[in-house]
């Protein structure tokens, strides 16, 4: 893949997330639950992969990747908004993630809302320049900062098909495979 990259012109990761957006969502049911390292909730728990068979390809393997931390992500917001916060009605992405349309598409489809594309996907400099425009004085508080110097540039609205698809393999899959998997953690 680094070599086919270089002669094209591409990065690696350009490549990989391109063979990944040809696989079909829900990765024809293969699933990742993606831990690289225990966490704060179970210090036991373990990545794994599932569902794999032989006609699943490395593009079904990168796209089931970033559909299990979505899901993750997902399975988190939930456990804020359990205890604390009030239901999500959009969310905005940034980083590497948010170059990619059909990685943006996942998440709206995952979460079924709506999700903004600010325009710039560097939200880390762009929170330390909110800040330092407030610290500054140029802005009398953050929200006003935000509000002058943050745009967006796209909405990706979630995919009623594809909804359904997730939400099953969240609901059915995604849920139900960590919980099964904690006594392997143990052992």
């Amino acid at each position: 893949l680094r070599q086919r990259a270089v002669e094209e012109g591409r990065t690696p990761e350009e490549m990989l997330s391109a063979e990944a957006a040809s696989a079909p969502p829900g990765s024809e049911g293969l699933l990742v639950i993606p831990r690289w390292y225990p966490t704060l909730e179970d210090q036991s728990e373990r990545g794994a992969i599932v569902g794999f068979t032989e006609h699943h390809t490395r593009a079904h393997m990168a796209r089931a990747l970033v559909e299990g931390i979505v899901m993750d992500l997902r399975r988190g917001a939930e456990l804020m908004q359990a205890s604390f916060a009030p239901r999500l009605q959009r969310l905005r992405i940034g980083g590497g993630g948010a170059q990619s349309r059909w990685i943006v598409q996942t998440v709206a489809d995952v979460f079924d809302l709506p999700v903004e594309i600010p325009h710039t996907p560097e939200l880390s400099a762009l929170g330390a320049a909110v800040n330092a425009a407030v610290a500054a004085g140029f802005y009398p508080d953050h929200g006003s900062a935000a509000k002058a110097m943050v745009r967006i540039d796209g909405l990706v609205e979630p995919d009623p098909g594809n909804v359904v698809l997730y939400n099953r393999q969240y609901t059915d899959g995604f849920l139900p495979t960590m919980e099964a998997l904690k006594p392997i953690y143990k052992s």
